[in-house]
């Protein structure tokens, strides 16, 4: 397989250089950090078909609403913060999945819609919650109309051209509007000091690794200022823990657990390596 390692930077247009990262490379100008692929061969969708959300990535995304929602709560209370009167405002969510943080913010908007790549996901979200939610690459659907808001919940890493999608919502927003994005942040202490093993690193899923440094450069790039940066914490579901502690190599052990009970619980962890933006349009 050959790598993409002449490509130029996204951010700043300088060039690539092997990073101290295996599989990764860096940017020599400005510290941008991306997976060392050849991104023509990968199918996306397969990648993210039923099996990413029912046992590679998430043990069952359906049985996870509850704690996803959680987190996502906080995400949208935060957001509220800066719309302005917001049951007159539309909303567009990139990376919808199966549709609970439109499920949640339908309440608080005129109008929700959103795109996903994943077919399995859309199916799920049309089929429970009816909203207006496509299947396919964000930068091949045909916008119907502009938005105020714009979302992109874990999800600027997983895009191919995370570039051409920000200049493709700057053409599409309007006056003023709002961008959310929550990412990893490659700079965190934690990334650090973990090096190759942080959780993060595991492309071709996970494509490119932002800092605060970064992501605010890509957004001023395209017009927008940043109005807000935080680390959040999650909550985290204890199933999902001792799924991918134990379950590989302790599976007995894990299934003995599960009769406790002590799965249904959550906790909240803050490793202050997830970075949240909140931009305006300038």
């Amino acid at each position: 397989m050959k790598s993409d390692s002449n490509k130029i930077c996204l951010v700043c247009g300088s060039t690539y250089e092997v990073s101290g990262l295996k599989g990764l490379l860096k940017c020599s100008r400005c510290g941008f950090v991306t997976a060392d692929l050849n991104l023509e061969d990968y199918d996306f969708k397969k990648i993210y078909g039923t099996d990413y959300f029912h046992g590679n990535e998430y043990i069952n995304y359906v049985f996870e609403k509850k704690i996803t929602q959680k987190n996502l709560r906080s995400r949208l209370n935060l957001l509220l913060t800066y719309v302005e009167n917001s049951r007159e405002k539309n909303m567009f969510e990139i990376g919808a999945a199966y549709g609970y943080f439109l499920e949640l913010a339908a309440s608080c908007f005129s109008t929700v819609a959103g795109v996903d790549i994943s077919e399995d996901a859309v199916k799920y979200c049309r089929e429970h919650f009816g909203y207006n939610i496509v299947s396919g690459d964000f930068l091949d659907y045909k916008m119907d109309a502009d938005y105020d808001v714009f979302c992109l919940w874990d999800t600027i890493e997983h895009i191919s051209k995370p570039d051409k999608v920000i200049e493709k919502i700057s053409s599409h927003i309007n006056p003023h509007g709002l961008l959310a994005i929550t990412t990893a942040d490659i700079d965190s202490v934690n990334a650090k000091l973990r090096g190759n093993n942080w959780r993060q690193i595991h492309p071709p899923t996970h494509l490119h690794y932002f800092s605060a440094k970064t992501l605010t450069l890509l957004l001023q790039k395209h017009g927008f200022k940043i109005l807000h940066i935080e680390y959040p914490g999650y909550y985290r579901s204890i199933d999902l823990l001792l799924y991918k502690i134990m379950s590989t190599r302790l599976h007995k052990i894990y299934e003995l657990i599960k009769h406790t009970g002590v799965q249904n619980l959550d906790f909240y962890l803050n490793l202050h390596d997830i970075i949240c933006v909140i931009a305006q349009k300038s």
